[in-house]
């Protein structure tokens, strides 16, 4: 089953609030304890502009956080097994926190695992996997 209708892409008054679409992506799998979400459908459902200010916020008056150097400074994404390696997980959850504790006081979010969903969208290794995920299990639209 679909997680959005067609005429909810479609159609803007159908459209579902951020919250509602938010609630109804599935969580896809945990890193470091944290839901990971796909939020590609987000997307096509026009809700961009969260994603957006997310990325203005973390590459912008939130970098000063130092959560790029968290993952800088951890291993490689993925184990030889093609899972997310351990050392890379903790540190990836301690950056999503450290983007959330940041936006507590400058916005623009201060969820860690919507941090952590954006930091999947947004950095090429976690993203592969996650849509792959998402294929898997039929949440990419």
């Amino acid at each position: 089953m679909p997680i959005f209708t067609e005429s909810e892409y479609r159609d803007f008054d159908q459209r579902p609030s951020l919250d509602e679409a938010w609630s109804r992506l599935p969580v896809l799998c945990r890193i470091d304890g944290l839901a990971i979400r796909w939020v590609g459908p987000l997307v096509d459902l026009g809700l961009d502009p969260w994603l957006a200010d997310m990325a203005e916020g973390a590459w912008g008056h939130l970098e000063d956080c130092g959560w790029q150097e968290i993952l800088e400074g951890s291993s490689d994404v993925l184990a030889a097994d093609g899972s997310f390696h351990p050392a890379w997980a903790r540190a990836f959850g301690e950056a999503a926190r450290t983007l959330a504790e940041a936006g507590e006081y400058a916005g623009p979010e201060s969820d860690p695992e919507a941090w952590a969903a954006w930091l999947c969208f947004e950095l090429a290794k976690p993203r592969a996997v996650i849509e792959r995920l998402a294929e898997e299990q039929g949440a990419l639209r």
